[in-house]
């Protein structure tokens, strides 16, 4: 959940820029914060007022947003903050609940992003240069501007107000059977950073050995395990 502090933030009610600042936490029994807050390494400022420019995308392991100018990806659960590259406002479904929702990806390499383009077509943009393809097409997905998937469970999920190739009827949440395409070697670190002691303001070198397919990208912590909010 986006919060400016402890406080979730609303953005469709808000006139003017929204500052995100941290993420909330939210049990996934109950749908309600848990009490875990996540601060964000730097800021990320995005439109309000419905302006349907934004785009939320959930990854393993991060969320990426795109305020409608640029893409920012959010590591979870340290909050590291990496800017991905500027990013025009892509053809998509609107929607009348601020943003946009869909997933990232990376495929060979690159960031893209996934998202409902239209009422026939689900489709992925590159993040690098903004090309667009189709992942999907169908007969009727009506309004759908906010899609996710469930690997281990074979499925997508969805969400719609009126009629379409999946229900007649207003306000649909539902989810459909997904084939999915996962790297087949996950990163393994077969040689983890040992233990080392220096006298104080003497320079204490780290080095870490990982395994799998590219890119892997990871962030040094310090202060035990737990100290994900003091990244290196």
């Amino acid at each position: 959940m986006l919060a400016n502090g402890t406080t979730p933030v609303t953005p469709k009610d808000v006139s003017g820029t929204v500052v995100i600042k941290r993420f909330l936490e939210l049990d996934s029994a109950t749908g309600v914060p848990n009490g875990t807050v996540i601060t964000l390494s730097s800021t990320i400022s995005v439109p309000g007022n419905n302006s349907s420019t934004v785009g939320i995308f959930g990854g393993w392991g991060r969320v990426v947003i795109h305020n409608g100018t640029r893409v920012y990806q959010i590591a979870l659960p340290s909050g590291t903050v990496s800017d991905l590259g500027a990013l025009g406002v892509p053809s998509r479904t609107s929607s009348e609940s601020w943003a946009y929702w869909g997933v990232a990806e990376t495929i060979g390499g690159a960031n893209h992003l996934a998202y409902v383009r239209s009422s026939t077509t689900i489709a992925r943009t590159k993040v690098s240069d903004g090309t667009v393809s189709t992942i999907a097409t169908f007969a009727n997905l009506n309004d759908m501007a906010s899609f996710t998937v469930g690997p281990s469970l074979g499925r997508w999920y969805f969400q719609h107000e009126g009629t379409s190739q999946f229900r007649s009827g207003d306000e649909t949440l539902g989810f459909a059977d997904a084939t999915m395409v996962v790297p087949t070697n996950p990163p393994t670190i077969p040689s983890e950073p040992a233990a080392l002691t220096v006298i104080t303001t003497e320079a204490a070198s780290f080095s870490v050995a990982v395994n799998g397919a590219q890119p892997i990208a990871y962030q040094w912590q310090r202060g035990g395990v737990t100290s994900w909010a003091r990244p290196v």
